[in-house]
């Protein structure tokens, strides 16, 4: 018998909780992240999929229905068709083709939307798997940071990765080496620091810390209400073009900067190479 346990905003004790009850019950573990516990009468094989150190919001893809895409923290809308969801790096993702995206909704009051309202900064984390067969500019999220009318954050493909990022005051662009035609996670981390606009940003892939070039920096001048307050999934929040063609799973989101350590926990888990659980 295989059980599927999704494990979603938990917090760090409850991980260490989790960790100390399945200490005493846990016989062996795979590189699926399959476990085999014995309750005392029969050993089940139950498979952990996702820990989450409290994550904000959460999109994994897995429902699809009347052009509602669901089971996460908050559906979105198919625009301006649906799209039949694919195999993802977990269960279902997004099969992308260049002429549809998601829509979250306005989300303009919540940290991702606005940084300035980002305290403790924030953290994205999602899986890409794009090809190199066509270089074109287009968006995997979007909350308006690359047009310089609206705050926000933009994740972009152009001449490999773009990072947009708008404060009120700052106008930011990072360029990275982004890998094609293989499942990528990009985790990306920041926090306000206008003095010092290289070091606000911390990039993996795959786990492992990159270097973005910062390739624009401007001063900005804007109102935090806009006319473009959507959260798009696959394409820009100011316009239906530039659509993604690319298979995209799992998005989390933090109002905050997560550390190292959680990256590569959260990679690792998708990545099949989770071991905490195992029995020392």
């Amino acid at each position: 018998m295989i059980t599927v346990v999704l494990i979603t905003n938990i917090t760090k004790l409850g991980v260490i909780l989790l960790r100390f009850i399945l200490n005493h019950f846990i016989i062996a573990t795979d590189h699926n992240n399959l476990i085999n516990i014995n309750d005392g009468h029969q050993t089940k094989k139950i498979t952990i999929i996702l820990i989450t150190y409290s994550s904000t919001d959460y999109f994994p893809m897995e429902d699809s229905g009347s052009g509602i895409v669901g089971s996460g923290s908050r559906n979105a809308t198919w625009l301006p068709v649906a799209l039949p969801l694919a195999k993802g790096i977990l269960g279902k993702g997004l099969h992308l083709n260049g002429s549809a995206m998601l829509d979250v909704g306005d989300a303009r009051q919540g940290c991702f939307m606005t940084p300035d309202l980002c305290l403790a900064g924030f953290t994205i984390s999602f899986w890409v798997k794009d090809s190199a067969a066509v270089d074109v500019r287009n968006f995997y999220l979007s909350s308006g940071g690359t047009q310089g009318n609206s705050v926000g954050v933009d994740v972009l493909r152009k001449e490999g990765g773009l990072i947009g990022i708008t404060t009120i005051q700052e106008k930011y662009e990072y360029h990275f080496n982004m890998p094609f035609d293989v499942w990528v996670q990009v985790a990306l981390s920041w926090h306000s620091d206008p003095g010092n606009p290289q070091q606000s940003l911390k990039l993996y892939i795959n786990d492992t810390l990159e270097y973005p070039t910062l390739v624009t920096l401007t001063n900005s001048s804007l109102n935090s209400n806009t006319g473009f307050n959507d959260f798009r999934i696959g394409g820009p929040n100011y316009e239906d073009s530039m659509m993604a063609n690319c298979l995209l799973d799992e998005v989390l989101f933090w109002d905050r900067e997560i550390s190292a350590d959680e990256v590569a926990y959260v990679y690792n888990t998708y990545a099949g190479k989770w071991r905490m659980l195992r029995k020392a």
